[in-house]
């Protein structure tokens, strides 16, 4: 299946359309969202990759997400991701923007960003059944 995403500018203005892959083989900058679980406790998930991802396959990682689909916004594709990668249902909290420098991959030289905070809440009914968690209260 083809993933559409928004191919964007240094100040994350859509500049076209491009099939992920190809943005990804280019080194064209495009939408991500990640999501950082954690307790209030300070404890953090960790999950690890499966084996047949593209990108750091099997590993161990902090964060879940991936590419933002085109036209879709940043928390709408974050809580997606949470839902695809870890079956947890969420509903976007509104985000407040703020400030993120990133440095290019291809170019190293660094660039501002817009990033978006979002709070995430477990949908009522719904909990994650990772061992220990099913009644400790978390945040996504």
């Amino acid at each position: 299946m083809t993933e559409w995403v928004d191919r964007v500018d240094e100040r994350d203005r859509v500049i076209g359309v491009a099939e992920r892959g190809e943005a990804v083989r280019n080194g064209w900058p495009h939408r991500i969202a990640v999501t950082v679980c954690h307790r209030a406790d300070g404890r953090y998930l960790v999950h690890r990759r499966p084996a047949h991802a593209t990108r750091f396959p099997g590993l161990h990682n902090w964060l879940v997400g991936g590419a933002v689909a085109a036209g879709e916004s940043y928390a709408a594709g974050a809580a997606r991701e949470l839902a695809e990668e870890l079956g947890v249902r969420a509903h976007p909290a509104p985000s407040s923007p703020s400030s993120a420098t990133a440095r290019s991959p291809r170019t190293g030289s660094p660039s501002t960003r817009p990033a978006r905070t979002a709070r995430y809440g477990r949908t009522p009914g719904r909990s994650p059944r990772s061992a220990g968690a099913r009644r400790r209260r978390s945040t996504c």
